[in-house]
């Protein structure tokens, strides 16, 4: 009876849905046009909101790896500063990411850090989803709301999909995986939902060049969808063409003017001979991670396959060009292939980024699929929106709940006090943190186990950096250090023009406007992204400028950074600059 009722209530809800949007020719101008300017009103209120947080002077909870923000802070001091990333200093990522971070501090520069990053990349995805609601509206006001709202939602929220800490904070980490996940969700979305060549090539050479210089995983994993496009008629022969040219043309005039791109694919292919493993068990990883997303699509994919196959077969292929090309087009594009290619992409994204909106790029497909979902049973009907739910929802309800705990528990916590760290240390945090932070201050500098740990190639704890109390013993220890800094500076009559911290983020160049050295990783973890020292990293370190180790506590990254750029620091003089950091000066 139940099931009866439900189907009975879908099937309504479909008939109102269609009749609603049935336009009559007369006005289908007026209401496409009243769309267009509610949704460039919407994007430009979401625009004025995010303003207004950059603006006023707001501390969020602390997350975890809330340090991964200080990596920006890091390359916007380089940007500004003339250097190039993968040119001057090695990154983990596309320098397109720094670049649009130092123009949001400019513009920002008293902005919540945290926000001011994760909002970075509205510079170039807002006018692109302005142009891709507006070509959606031709089709239907729920086609245009479909594709914008989902944007916003996640654009709004610094949140990932899971959680790496129990407690609730915002999160740290993790910038450029969602930055990627909503351009790639945008390319998804101009594949199905943009109907006019010049308009959907432009559009997609914008966000492949963005995608290439920021994520260049999200840059191939998208590849898989416009492939798709291509193949079934969504995307013109020309179409591509043009954006191939665009984009081509694009790397020849950076590569030219710079050597950005040649630099930047060998950080690529370093990247790649450091992080080489089986295939297998990142993608058990990331299917364990969003099983609920996996398996919930596959359904989907295999109900709709059935569907159409119990309907009909695949028309026969005929030898003429021509026919044969239509025919594959015909075949290709249908709702089933769309959904399955996407939900791959996403996986394949996800292998090297887990716990981003790696599959929000699913939604256009399932989008278009329910707007033209016509003429089947009410069971079928029935059958498919449960599965769209079960395949879109956790997505969306791990992100809305995880926004709406960090809010709810913000409220009580205690705002973290600093001298020296400006806007990085606008963060709140629950007391307790807060204590344990002193207590470890205090606990670290005599303590055996740290040291035992490292001697064995071991952690502390498998969430050290997720930790809060880390985090805030981290900043706590950086604040002394930037004092003991100006005091060494006065005692011995000199200024450290050039600062380097052996550990896995820099920002004391941005906190003392000075400058970082160049030739050396950003972002280090000596695991992963970390190259052997070069000449230009040798020359920079073996210079005048101060080289610092923090030392509370001792870690195996540490270690490992300094036996990376020892030989540069010979001849050097060791001191102790706080309890918690020693100091190399020439």
């Amino acid at each position: 009876m139940l099931l009866s009722t439900f189907a009975k209530s879908m099937s309504y809800i479909q008939v109102m849905t269609s009749k609603s949007f049935s336009i009559a020719p007369g006005h289908a101008a007026p209401h496409r046009l009243r769309t267009a300017t509610a949704i460039l009103l919407a994007l430009f209120g979401f625009c004025a909101f995010c303003v207004l947080l950059l603006i006023l002077p707001i501390s969020v909870p602390i997350g975890p790896m809330y340090w991964d923000t200080f990596i920006y802070y890091d390359g916007i001091n380089r940007v500004l500063d003339g250097q190039i990333p993968a040119i001057d200093f090695e990154a983990p990522v596309g320098a397109l990411n720094y670049y649009l971070a130092a123009l949001m501090h400019l513009v920002f520069p008293h902005g919540q850090p945290l926000l001011l990053i994760h909002f970075s990349f509205l510079v170039v995805s807002v006018p692109l989803v302005a142009v891709i609601g507006l070509q959606a509206a031709r089709q239907s006001a729920m086609a245009a709301w479909g594709v914008v709202l989902p944007f916003l939602f996640f654009a709004a929220l610094p949140f990932d999909t899971i959680d790496v800490y129990p407690f609730p904070g915002v999160d740290g980490f993790g910038y450029y995986n969602r930055h990627a996940a909503a351009l790639m969700y945008l390319a998804s979305a101009s594949v199905f939902f943009i109907p006019k060549r010049r308009v959907q090539s432009a559009v997609l050479a914008v966000i492949m060049l963005a995608l290439f210089f920021s994520k260049v995983t999200a840059f191939f994993s998208i590849g898989l969808v416009l492939a798709f496009g291509l193949l079934a008629g969504l995307i013109a022969p020309i179409t591509a063409l043009t954006v191939a040219s665009v984009f081509v043309a694009a790397l020849g005039l950076a590569e030219w003017s710079t050597g950005i791109v040649s630099a930047y694919l060998h950080d690529i292919l370093f990247l790649v001979a450091e992080n080489q493993g089986g295939l297998l068990p990142r993608f058990l990883t990331a299917l364990s991670l969003r099983f609920d997303v996996a398996v919930a699509g596959g359904l989907l994919v295999v109900v709709l396959a059935a569907s159409q196959f119990r309907s009909r077969w695949p028309a026969p292929l005929h030898v003429n060009g021509r026919v044969l090309s239509r025919t594959l087009q015909r075949t290709a594009d249908n709702d089933w292939l769309a959904i399955g290619i996407c939900l791959l992409a996403g996986l394949v994204f996800e292998t090297q980024n887990t716990g981003s909106h790696a599959y929000l790029l699913v939604w256009p497909p399932m989008l278009r699929m329910l707007l033209r979902l016509r003429g089947a049973t009410v069971a079928h009907r029935t059958a498919i929106l449960v599965l769209v739910a079960l395949a879109t929802l956790p997505t969306l309800t791990k992100t809305g709940h995880r926004a709406a705990r960090a809010a709810i528990s913000g409220v009580g916590y205690d705002q973290l006090q600093t001298r020296n760290l400006g806007t990085l240390g606008r963060v709140t945090a629950r007391e307790q943190f807060l204590r344990r932070a002193d207590l470890l201050r205090e606990f670290y500098p005599t303590a055996e186990l740290p040291h035992m740990m490292a001697d064995r190639g071991e952690w502390l704890s498998a969430l050290t950096p997720s930790e809060p109390d880390f985090q805030l013993l981290w900043l706590k220890t950086a604040d002394e250090a930037i004092d003991a800094i100006r005091s060494l500076e006065d005692q011995r009559g000199r200024r450290f023009d050039t600062i380097f911290t052996l550990d896995f983020t820099n920002p004391f160049p941005f906190l003392l406007d000075r400058h970082g050295p160049r030739g050396v990783a950003i972002g280090a973890d000596p695991s992963r992204t970390v190259p052997d020292m070069g000449d230009l990293a040798r020359t920079a370190l073996s210079g005048p400028g101060l080289v610092l180790l923090p030392t509370c506590p001792d870690m195996i990254a540490r270690r490992r950074l300094y036996d990376i750029y020892a030989p540069a620091l010979r001849g050097h003089e060791r001191i102790r600059l706080t309890q918690c950091y020693d100091a190399f000066l020439k």
